[in-house]
């Protein structure tokens, strides 16, 4: 079956008439233009028009940044060829075909012949992608329904006078003459002393729809000026009328209301004038003032350790100033004459006019390209084309950044002066060192900037700093310090401090704040840690503890005073030194500063407490704790914990039963907590229960046709083995079969002869 596709390549008569009907009617009415061309549809000639004719389409070859961004893309939204084909600034079909070529150049397949390339048309197929296809030239000898399809496109093309275009004239000179006749009316009326007030009619105008290529939706305008002062104008407008009277505040509004009562010419003028200079100063402003960009600044091209080369190399040249004009005061001039050119020399014209740290070779700030002229002058080409029915190429144009969405922004950097200022010289020989040398006085080249700094010369600066000591003023007040009485332990801890900062105080630099910070940070954390150490067992492993001591625990252990005092003194250390996190009320205790034990004590109890565990059977001890627990119960009528055993027969009943009722309880809230639980499992677990009773009968009915399975198996195989056995026999009785068989066609055919040959010699007798 033959296929009939509408389009195929398309030729340069098709491409000329497309550019102007898309010239004449838009890039919306593609029925329209696709009327001009016979063999072509709407969606033919839109997808030729933004795939290739567009002038915004690149067809120039790819650069690096471009292929670079393409396979960053193509790895975060692969296949979108849509989505990333604006972005790089390419169509759809150029980025599938260039990432095709990239692939190929990765896996070296880039010299394929063109017989071996899979992509390559054969014999009898059709190109479906005709669009981003370069045109074919015309052929000499054109058909007769192409001449006719450029004759009538070029009448339709260049007809400018048709019915609508009459109509659309008509009706423009009909709306120029209403206009004019309504003008003449109140110009005679006002004439005659008629003054009719115009009136404002809204017209039901329809909305056009957004330019995006002009207008940019859902902008917001950033505010005028360099920095956000919104806040401080909500705080004055907010504060402006405290501190005012009533007749200040009221000022506007009875200057306009005397303007209106005495309009004289004067006041009529210096309101005039008045508003002429605000009107002045608003358009000053605004002239002065810029939109608020994006704040971009350069990147530091100068770090820390070229700044400690700028810091000594200005120390050498105040050394050298020093050295040279003998004069301590000179260091402020040393500085300033770094600024200064050399006098002793004459300047060339590479060297005049130019401060000595920054040569002309130094790195500048590079020029950028000025966009908006560029771009107006591409416009004004545009516009001044002329029509592509003539023929010839387009109008030349400079080339645009469409690499992405937004425009490419070129951060500026400052230059290195150093960087600059040393690269490709000889050291000590560069103009920054040449620079710190003595302007004012002579400065040969030979001349290096460390030679000033021999035995002489520093002989001659002390010389003149004693000098310079002796001609201070005598003093003039007299200042006596007291020193105050200082305890041993500040002494020890001061002497202390000295013996840490005796680095600071003998070095030419002051310690840092911050490090004066951290170590007292660190002391802070030491003594925590130290403190923490100290703690109890209790609380180390986290256990429970008292809020408070128990006043009752001498009738518990009354053999042993030492122990209970100790005990309570550890709860009070321990409670004012690590509260409670509990909310709980604690009682004030009167801290005892004894009540601190001493490290080496507490160690030595641990080493006795670990020989006495040693020595003692742990069974025993657990039995006699749990015989000493279950001792112990809660009498309610005393409302504390005593031994059972010594309690009366009365409290020992009442604390069986508060203990039989406890337990009631709690069995009873246990069993309405797990019925609950229970009703709830089961509302979340009846699906499950369900799909395991369904489970459950499809693994019965699967074991079922098992059994079956491995019943039929074991029938096969016992038939197998039987079948086996048999078939010698019944090999051996057909094979017997046969042989009788042969032996009996043998023989009847013996006898068949024998007859024959009977038969021949009778006849032959009867002859």
């Amino acid at each position: 079956m033959r296929i009939f596709i509408k389009g195929g390549i398309w030729r340069n008569t098709e491409d000329e008439i497309l550019k102007a009907a898309v010239m004449k009617y838009g890039k919306n009415q593609w029925a329209r233009i696709s009327s001009l061309l016979v063999r072509k549809s709407a969606k033919q000639c839109k997808a030729r028009w933004y795939e290739w004719l567009d002038p915004s389409v690149k067809k120039i070859e790819w650069t690096r940044e471009e292929e670079e961004k393409l396979l960053h893309l193509v790895k975060i939204m692969p296949t979108q060829w849509r989505t990333i084909a604006p972005i790089v600034g390419r169509t759809a079909a150029q980025c599938i075909e260039h990432y095709e070529y990239l692939l190929d150049a990765a896996q070296g397949r880039e010299t394929i012949e063109d017989q071996n390339d899979p992509r390559r048309l054969r014999t009898g197929e059709y190109d479906l992608n005709t669009e981003t296809r370069p045109a074919r030239p015309d052929p000499i000898d054109m058909d007769e329904d192409e001449i006719e399809m450029l004759s009538e496109a070029r009448a339709r093309l260049a007809n400018t006078k048709g019915k609508k275009a009459k109509r659309k004239a008509r009706e423009k000179q009909l709306e120029e003459a209403r206009r004019l006749a309504v003008l003449q009316k109140r110009r005679e009326l006002k004439m005659a002393g008629v003054v009719l007030q115009q009136k404002i009619r809204k017209k039901n105008r329809k909305r056009l729809p957004m330019n995006y290529s002009v207008e940019i939706p859902f902008e917001r305008q950033v505010p005028s000026g360099l920095y956000e002062t919104s806040e401080e104008e909500r705080k004055a407008n907010k504060t402006d009328f405290i501190g005012k009277s009533l007749d200040e505040l009221d000022g506007r509004k009875r200057e306009k209301r005397e303007v209106k009562k005495d309009p004289t010419e004067e006041t009529v003028q210096r309101q005039s004038s008045e508003q002429i200079a605000q009107m002045l100063q608003n358009e000053s402003r605004k002239s002065l003032l810029r939109k608020r960009t994006k704040f971009s600044i350069p990147e530091a091209q100068i770090n820390d350790e070229n700044l400690e080369q700028i810091a000594k190399l200005t120390n050498k040249k105040i050394i050298s100033n020093l050295t040279e004009n003998g004069d301590m005061s000179s260091e402020k001039q040393a500085t300033t004459s770094a600024l200064l050119s050399v006098f002793a020399q004459t300047p060339d014209v590479q060297s005049a006019q130019r401060t000595p740290l920054f040569p002309l070779n130094s790195a500048k700030t590079p020029l950028v390209e000025d966009i908006l002229r560029t771009e107006a002058e591409n416009i004004i080409a545009l516009t001044n084309a002329q029509t592509p029915l003539l023929g010839g190429s387009n109008a030349p144009l400079h080339s645009s950044d469409f690499t992405g969405v937004l425009p490419k922004s070129n951060p500026l950097q400052t230059p290195n002066v150093l960087v600059s200022s040393l690269a490709n010289q000889t050291p000590y020989r560069s103009p920054a060192f040449n620079s710190l040398d003595s302007n004012l006085n002579p400065n040969p080249n030979s001349q290096l900037p460390f030679s000033s700094l021999d035995p002489q010369n520093v002989d001659n600066i002390r010389f003149e700093l004693r000098n310079s000591l002796k001609n201070l003023p005598q003093p003039v007040n007299e200042i006596s310090i007291i020193l105050p009485d200082i305890s041993e332990e500040n002494k020890n801890e001061e002497n202390q401090n000295l013996n840490e900062e005796k680095f600071n105080y003998t070095s030419a630099f002051i310690e840092d704040a911050r490090d004066v910070q951290l170590r007292n940070q660190l002391k802070t954390q030491n003594k925590k840690n130290l403190l923490l150490h100290n703690r109890s067992s209790v609380l180390k492993k986290n256990l429970p503890r008292p809020r408070f001591p128990n006043p009752h625990i001498k009738s518990i252990y009354s053999q042993n005073k030492t122990i209970n005092h100790s005990l309570h003194h550890l709860i009070q250390y321990e409670q004012k030194n690590f509260p409670s996190p509990s909310n709980e009320i604690v009682p004030n205790f009167v801290f005892d500063p004894n009540s601190v034990f001493d490290p080496e004590k507490i160690q030595q109890a641990q080493v006795e407490i670990q020989k006495e565990t040693q020595v003692l059977d742990p069974n025993h001890f657990f039995d006699l704790f749990d015989q000493i627990l279950s001792d112990f119960v809660f009498l309610p009528s005393l409302k504390k914990f005593s031994s059972f055993s010594q309690a009366s027969l009365i409290d020992q009943i009442q604390a069986l039963k508060q203990e039989f009722e406890l337990l009631r309880k709690f069995y009873l809230d246990k069993e309405k907590y797990l019925l609950k639980k229970q009703a709830k499992i089961q509302i979340l677990t009846k699906g499950y229960y369900s799909r395991m009773e369904k489970i459950i009968y499809e693994l019965q009915d699967l074991h079922n046709k098992l059994q079956k399975s491995i019943l039929e198996k074991d029938i096969l195989e016992n038939l197998f083995s039987v079948e086996q056995k048999s078939l010698v026999s019944r090999k051996t009785k057909i094979f017997e079969e046969l042989s009788y068989q042969k032996q009996l066609q043998t023989d009847l055919q013996l006898q068949y002869q024998t007859l024959l040959n009977k038969k021949i010699e009778i006849q032959k007798k009867n002859n």
